[in-house]
């Protein structure tokens, strides 16, 4: 694990530095843009707008309203490399805690959804005895992958919701110590051992799809279960939900759709809003007040992938 650790994750350590060098640079130079909000202007203004790959549609939903408005469709690191470089867009679609990566410091929350698991009522049950009947939790889904079944998520090195997934089962496994800082979780060998077995299982099928339910859904020898929000389920399941049963594990855990824009930026006055009318339509839930269980620590979150023994 020591070898792992001297020699992993180096993306996502250089994209850390970059963020505090950039936010340090910015603070000193302009103290002022630091402490101002992003600015109202009309509804149809010229500016670029990045989207994560999960919430594409939703992006290009809105763009189909403002023809002015022009969307990127990346991967987060895609953005947070962009940012960094000095050359990132005038706002963010994301899912949080990813824009305490970047110097986007004005975040406003769009719409959540719970984190889920789903399973092939086909295949029968796959949790056995190491999940107590009506009690499954985050821990034991990564205690069964670990020993005896596959799991299935998009790539965390790519998909905000597979980091997410991964986030997920952080929250089972550390309980109370989710929000632990990147210098405890690194030597947390115990954390990391269980976190790569259960990323072991993990079928390269699912990874490369782009959800992870449709994955079940289409293959479903390619995972036992599949960890998705529920917003996920309910538009690739849709009447098959009786085929296909769906569990929300404890502790809770949200994934948090938000918009990020830098300090002072010029954005549309009604983006939110209308980005957040489009996500509930697409059955996201209006945004709740407490925390969303998720690693809170940006350079936790982007470390998962490699803690979990994805290069």
């Amino acid at each position: 694990m020591a070898a792992k650790r001297i020699g992993a994750a180096l993306l996502a350590i250089a994209l850390i530095i970059g963020a505090i060098v950039l936010r340090r640079q910015l603070d000193e130079q302009d103290p002022v843009a630091a402490t101002n909000g992003s600015t109202a202007t009309p509804t149809d203004i010229a500016v670029t707008v990045a989207c994560v790959s999960d919430l594409s549609a939703i992006c290009k939903a809105y763009a189909a309203k403002h023809p002015t408005v022009k969307i990127v469709v990346e991967p987060y690191t895609s953005t947070v490399k962009a940012v960094i470089g000095g050359a990132g867009p005038a706002a963010w679609v994301t899912i949080d805690p990813l824009p305490l990566l970047t110097n986007l410091g004005t975040v406003t929350p769009l719409a959540e959804s719970p984190m889920v698991i789903v399973t092939s009522k086909s295949l029968g049950s796959p949790y056995g005895s190491t999940c107590a009947a009506g009690a499954v939790t985050w821990k034991c889904i990564g205690d069964v992958a670990s020993s005896t079944i596959r799991i299935g998520h998009l790539d965390p090195r790519t998909s905000a919701v597979g980091l997410t997934a991964l986030g997920a089962l952080t929250r089972g496994f550390l309980g109370s110590d989710a929000d632990a800082t990147k210098v405890v979780i690194d030597d947390r060998d115990d954390f990391q051992s269980w976190l790569s077995n259960a990323e072991a299982s993990v079928q390269g099928y699912v990874l490369s799809s782009t959800s992870a339910v449709n994955a079940i859904l289409t293959r479903p020898s390619s995972a036992r279960v599949a960890i998705t929000t529920d917003a996920d389920y309910t538009a690739q399941v849709g009447t098959r939900g009786s085929e296909f049963p769906l569990i929300t594990p404890t502790p809770l855990v949200r994934a948090r759709a938000v918009v990020a824009s830098a300090k002072g930026t010029v954005i549309p006055s009604t983006m939110s809003a209308e980005l957040t009318q489009l996500l509930i339509a697409d059955g996201w839930e209006a945004v709740t007040t407490g925390p969303t269980g998720l690693p809170s620590s940006a350079d936790v979150f982007l470390n998962l992938p490699f803690y979990g023994g994805l290069k």
